[in-house]
C-alpha cells in the first residue's frame, strides 16, 4: 500500500506541475485573455485521476470501472497535449511558427493521435 501511495503523491506532482504548464501555454497560443476556464478544467482533470485510481482499487468494477477509464483516457489526451506543446516550444525557438495555427495544431493533433490510440487499444 505504502508504493501505491508513493506512485500516487509522484504522479499528483507531474499532473499538477503539467496542469501548471498547459493552461498558460495553450492560452498564449490561441490568445485567451481570460485562462480561469483552462485552468479549471485541467483542475478538475487532474483531480480525477488519483479519484478514480483510489475508487477502482477500493471498488473494482461497475461505475468505477467506466469512470477509472474515462479518466486515463483524459490523463492520455493530456499527456499527448503535453509532450506536443513541448515539442511545439522547442520548436518554437528555432523556427518562427505561428502562435494560433500551432496551438490549434497541437490540440487536433492530440485529439487525433487519441482517437487512434483508444480505437486501436485493448478492449
Amino acid at each position: 500500500m505504502t508504493v501505491f501511495i508513493l506512485f500516487l503523491l509522484l504522479v499528483l506532482v507531474v499532473l499538477v506541475g503539467a496542469m501548471l504548464y498547459v493552461p498558460r501555454r495553450l492560452a498564449k497560443l490561441l490568445g485567451l485573455k481570460n485562462k480561469k476556464l483552462l485552468y479549471i478544467l485541467f483542475a478538475i482533470g487532474t483531480i480525477s485521476i488519483p479519484v478514480s485510481m483510489i475508487l477502482h482499487r477500493m471498488a473494482p468494477g461497475g461505475i468505477s470501472s467506466t469512470y477509472y477509464v474515462f479518466t486515463t483516457a483524459w490523463m492520455g489526451f493530456f499527456l499527448y497535449v503535453t509532450l506536443l506543446l513541448l515539442c511545439e516550444h522547442l520548436l518554437g525557438l528555432f523556427l518562427k511558427l505561428p502562435k494560433r495555427a500551432s496551438g490549434i495544431g497541437v490540440i487536433a493533433l492530440a485529439v487525433v493521435i487519441s482517437a487512434y490510440a483508444l480505437w486501436n487499444g485493448p478492449p
